[in-house]
């Protein structure tokens, strides 16, 4: 393919040479303040303001999507300045900074609502809060997954860092996000899980901020970019819209999250409904405690297995292990509903072992595949647009947790669980069962569909440069 570049617009020299442990590693590092904040929401949302608050699920529902929605207007403006902005310290590192303290801040004031408030007083203070946190995220998030990309070129060092990068995820919720809900439950800081939540809530902000700033201050810039013209955000986003390998990455993504979000959101509900019905304090605190430890022990097997994706991809090529970790969700959320037993709690942690190994793959790889398709634009147009191109593949990524928000809501709603009920209806118990093991199959099916279509591979992005 010849490649036709402005006049006015030069390639960049990008590093070639292999990233160190350490640069691996500390990128590594600032994935977990970005899961902690990612599933910071999605994890307590529900738990507070419906289960405590009594806030209507499927209120609280849009208000979690609508932030998302939102980020349909800030995540590609914020990938494009990134993407063109020039300063002593860098593209990336003053968005990632400014980003992560702000987030830190809302984190802690999310669960502190004022009391004696009603829930449309609560619901509104959820939802202006939580647009202001997302913003905040979002320039955290977007220039710091585009770092990532412009570190190297090479696929296998790429591939490696992402293993870094996804090790972060059942690293944190080895040693964090299991636990936080258990520290809620057992009201180790309050009176109630309301009054605990506002104490972890802080400590939670702080994980976020040592950990987020550590990341910024020690991985270096490695992409020197000459002058070039600066590209509008209309055009950018049209050109990304053009481009249907990015496409389809984003769809594996999307898809993926809409499937796994919304099965193993379920989980806290089927635990309440089968595991330990009665509806007491002491049945949500041993329900948290329980996904703690499977949690926690299928996390420490998936970060035992991150490291291998790399070989693994190397020896059965990139598709067919991304296909494999597709089957492996398909294989564990269609038996999930023979390992949520009352007489055997911990079958569980066959499904969130499968689970966590299954996602691991899907996080690892489709991220280089982003890389490709980076680079296979720069070829076409002279141009590096990680930025721009991050941004439009997280808001995805969004676009999807908001439709996993909207649908988990509604079976929440329409399973008719009540959560201080002694015992949930058979009905109940067989909507949320049903949703777990059926609802993701149509959208991992799309998954593997645009994974066997995707055009992309690094031999021929070599072959291209």
């Amino acid at each position: 393919m010849n490649r036709t570049t402005p006049a006015k617009e030069s390639l960049p020299e990008v590093s070639t040479e292999s990233l160190s442990f350490w640069t691996k590693f500390f990128y590594g590092i600032g994935y977990v303040p970005d899961v902690i904040m990612n599933n910071l929401i999605g994890t307590f949302a529900m738990m507070i303001y419906n289960v405590e608050y009594g806030v209507p699920a499927t209120w609280l529902g849009i208000a979690i999507a609508l932030p998302r929605i939102w980020e349909a207007f800030t995540d590609p403006l914020i990938g494009n300045l990134s993407d063109n902005i020039r300063t002593r310290w860098g593209r990336r590192r003053p968005f990632i900074v400014g980003g992560v303290i702000a987030a830190s801040i809302l984190a802690a004031v999310m669960w502190m609502p004022p009391r004696g408030w009603g829930h449309e007083g609560l619901l509104s203070f959820f939802l202006v809060i939580s647009i202001l946190y997302f913003t905040a995220y979002a320039f955290f998030n977007v220039p710091y997954l585009a770092l990532g990309l412009e570190l190297s070129t090479n696929d296998s060092d790429r591939t490696s860092l992402m293993g870094f990068r996804a090790a972060a995820v059942p690293l944190a919720y080895i040693a964090i996000m299991p636990w936080a809900p258990v520290l809620v439950t057992n009201r180790s800081f309050g009176s109630s899980p309301a009054e605990s939540m506002r104490i972890v809530g802080i400590l939670l902000a702080v994980v976020i901020l040592v950990l987020g700033l550590l990341a910024a201050f020690v991985c270096k810039e490695k992409v020197v970019l000459v002058t070039s013209d600066k590209e509008g955000v209309v055009e950018g986003f049209k050109n990304c819209l053009k481009n249907k390998p990015f496409l389809m990455v984003t769809g594996i993504v999307a898809f993926t999250i809409i499937g796994f979000c919304v099965a193993t959101s379920l989980v806290y509900y089927i635990n309440l409904s089968v595991v330990f019905p009665g509806g007491t304090l002491a049945d949500k605190e041993a329900a948290t405690r329980l996904n703690g430890i499977c949690q926690t022990v299928s996390n420490v097997i998936g970060l035992c297995f991150c490291p291998l994706v790399n070989p693994l991809a190397k020896k059965i090529g990139r598709q067919r292990l991304l296909l494999c970790g597709i089957f492996g969700l398909m294989i564990a959320f269609i038996s999930s509903p023979l390992l949520f037993s009352q007489q055997y709690p911990y079958l569980q942690i066959i499904f969130q072992t499968l689970v966590t190994v299954s996602v691991s793959c899907v996080w690892v790889l489709t991220i280089p595949m982003l890389g490709d398709v980076c680079d296979f634009d720069e070829i076409q147009t002279g141009k590096r647009r990680e930025g721009l191109f991050t941004a439009m593949f997280n808001w995805g990524g969004k676009a999807a947790i908001s439709a996993f928000s909207l649908i988990l809501g509604i079976i929440i709603d329409l399973s008719h669980f009540k959560p201080d009920l002694p015992m949930q209806s058979e009905q109940t118990v067989k909507i949320l069962l049903l949703a777990c093991s059926i609802f993701p199959i149509p959208f991992l099916v799309l998954c593997a569909y645009f994974t066997i279509r995707f055009p992309l591979s690094p031999e021929k992005i070599k072959d291209l440069r």
